[in-house]
């Protein structure tokens, strides 16, 4: 019998057999304690097996492509039209294949329009006009001058996203999707492969979802879409070819990567249940990477996180996708970050040839598994809106509000206790990172309120400018990102050290040895750096000159025994400590005893204790 033989008549070891050999190199603990939870509440196991493929069932196919080529649609910034057009050329030159813009101001107009495509081979689009809906007539007005176009992607917008901002009443719905409508009748017309129902998943996603939550409300507000575009008797096979999806991928690569397989399920389910062939309507899916997840501290972390987002997408086989540069949050951003984000599609494509694979993670079971659990559990989720009057009913009655401010509390609240962890905002800060100059919170243009399509068509195409009384923006309070909270106090810190000329510093008071107390020395050097605030050790029982305001005495539980109210009081009463705290979970005897004002200890909310201490400081010093 030769080798290959062997192998191939080789038992496969059990479960159980790996379970005993993980056991051993847990030492004594359980193989289920590697189990873990997500915030969609899917359980993680260790280990997936041919088994937990065969539990999946087969209701949707998930819809293929022959190739997994994505569109680039990095979002171009300009300051007047000149410079757009300037961008956009160079952007092309440098292998962008889809004009996607932050701002539509300019492009009021055919003429814009015209100069800014000149001579240019623009044939995809990734354009939410949201707040901009007065491009959608122009844009139409410069496609009936055109002799022939070949155009796909997405010029549109979310019916429902100012409803979730709270930027309009619900009375709007109904305005807004008869404009999508207009607008999707005259591409129809030209036969324009463009389309103008543009689903944002990323909206629930800054507001702090979970994927089952994007993906539930996603599918449930384009199932309310269907639903009024049936009842209006403007329902036919090409709508379902006019739809678009967007979403954010957050960090979670596994997660994200499932969240937007999933996605693709669920649209093949919602197309069956209009009487469609999924096969035919395959979901148009755009990704961009996650704002929420973005830091002003520790930038260059924004590029590893950047490029695992990029890499969940285009594992999923998205159509299109935008990276974020990683500097987007400081004032003062450049073209390193624009470029960076730009190579990481090359980087993705070309180096690690994912776009020469059709779906990469299929056969995965750990994927093929939580693909199924997410696209189930959202199924469920989507069913539940329907009987509760529909995904407009419970947004209108504030029900969606309530459970993404639920979702994001708790993820704020595993940041707050380092549950989860932010590499350079709640752990591993950087105290020597120069201080820089963030963007302020601006009030984004407000949604352009809906109009009469035809009117505004045939203005725009008598050259004139469209113009609307939109109403001023708000800061958007419901765009959220989850380090906010601590780059708020790093910048309190900051401020506190450019008006006294040093950073806010307080006392760590060691006894015993080094190998004693140096593991709380070093979470205490750690945690006073995620509020921008210094340490300063010395030994407890040196005769200090003058100590900080605040003080913290740092030790093994052994050595707080040997602690004496003398040796305490004349740290506040000879040596300058106002405030003493001392690290570690210790007992109310302890504390009340020794004059203690608190302690600091692992699992702590951290936030609230740093947001404490720094008011303390400034009102001692």
């Amino acid at each position: 019998m030769n080798k290959h033989e062997k192998n191939h008549n080789r038992q496969a070891p059990t479960e159980e057999a790996w379970r005993t050999e993980v056991e051993k190199t847990l030492k004594g603990k359980s193989a289920d304690s590697l189990v873990t939870s997500t915030y969609e509440g899917i359980t993680l196991q260790p280990l997936y097996t041919q088994n937990n493929s065969k539990q999946l069932n087969d209701k949707w196919e998930l819809p293929g492509k022959p190739e997994n080529v994505w569109h680039i649609a990095q979002k171009l910034t300009a300051a007047n039209l000149t410079d757009l057009r300037s961008k956009l050329q160079a952007a092309y030159e440098r292998g962008q294949t889809s004009l996607s813009i932050g701002s539509l101001n300019f492009l009021n107009s055919v003429d814009a329009i015209t100069y800014l495509l000149k001579d240019l081979s623009v044939n995809h689009f990734t354009i939410d006009a949201g707040r901009f809906k007065e491009f959608l007539p122009v844009f139409s007005a410069y496609v009936s001058g055109q002799h022939t176009m070949e155009a796909g992607g997405v010029i549109g917008f979310d019916p429902f996203e100012s409803l979730l901002h709270n930027q309009e009443e619900i009375e709007a719905l109904s305005e807004n999707i008869k404009l999508l409508t207009d607008f999707s009748l005259h591409l129809a017309e030209k036969d324009i492969k463009i389309r103008p129902f543009f689903m944002k998943g990323d909206s629930y996603h800054e507001m702090g979802a979970n994927a089952v939550q994007e993906l539930a409300y996603t599918f449930g507000a384009a199932v309310d879409l269907l639903n009024t575009l049936r009842e209006n008797h403007q329902l036919s096979e090409r709508t379902f070819h006019q739809f678009a999806f967007s979403y954010s991928t957050g960090t979670h690569f596994f997660i994200e990567l499932a969240k937007l397989r999933a996605a693709k399920e669920i649209w093949a389910g919602i197309c069956e249940a209009f009487e469609q062939n999924p096969e035919t309507c395959p979901l148009y899916l755009h990704a961009n990477t996650s704002d929420f997840y973005l830091t002003k501290y520790d930038l260059e972390m924004n590029m590893l996180r950047s490029t695992t987002q990029a890499f969940s997408a285009a594992a999923a086989g998205v159509d299109s996708l935008t990276i974020l540069p990683y500097d987007k949050e400081i004032l003062q951003t450049g073209a390193r970050g624009e470029r960076i984000a730009r190579n990481t599609h090359y980087l993705l494509q070309e180096e690690n040839l994912l776009a020469r694979v059709s779906d990469p993670a299929a056969g995965s079971w750990y994927v093929e598994a939580i693909t199924r659990e997410l696209a189930d559990e959202a199924w469920k989720a989507i069913c539940q809106l329907e009987e509760s009057g529909g995904f407009t009913a419970v947004l209108n009655e504030g029900g969606i509000h309530e459970e993404l401010a639920s979702s994001f509390a708790e993820r704020l609240k595993d940041v707050n206790t380092r549950k989860r962890e932010i590499i350079g905002v709640n752990i591993y800060s950087n105290l020597k990172e120069q201080p820089r100059a963030f963007k302020e919170a601006t009030a984004a243009p407000g949604f352009s309120p809906a109009f009469d399509f035809s009117e505004a068509y045939h203005k725009a195409k008598k050259g004139e400018k469209l113009t609307v009384n939109r109403e001023e923006g708000k800061a958007d309070s419901a765009k959220r990102r989850l380090a906010g909270q601590f780059e708020d106090i790093r910048q309190r810190a900051e401020q506190i050290s450019q008006k006294q000329g040093a950073a806010p510093a307080l006392s760590v008071l060691t006894i015993g040895s080094l190998k004693e107390y140096k593991p709380r020395l070093d979470y205490l050097s750690g945690l006073f750096a995620a509020g921008g605030i210094v340490t300063e050790r010395a030994d407890f029982h040196e005769e200090h000159q003058s100590l900080h305001n605040i003080a913290v005495i740092c030790g093994n539980d052994s050595a707080y025994q040997s602690l004496s109210v003398d040796a305490v009081k004349r740290l506040r009463d000879s040596e300058g400590a106002e405030k003493i705290l001392i690290a570690g979970k210790q007992s109310d005897e302890l504390l009340k005893t020794l004059g203690i004002s608190g302690e600091i200890y692992a699992g702590m909310d951290i936030f609230s204790f740093l947001d404490g201490i720094l008011q303390d400081w400034k009102e001692l010093n």
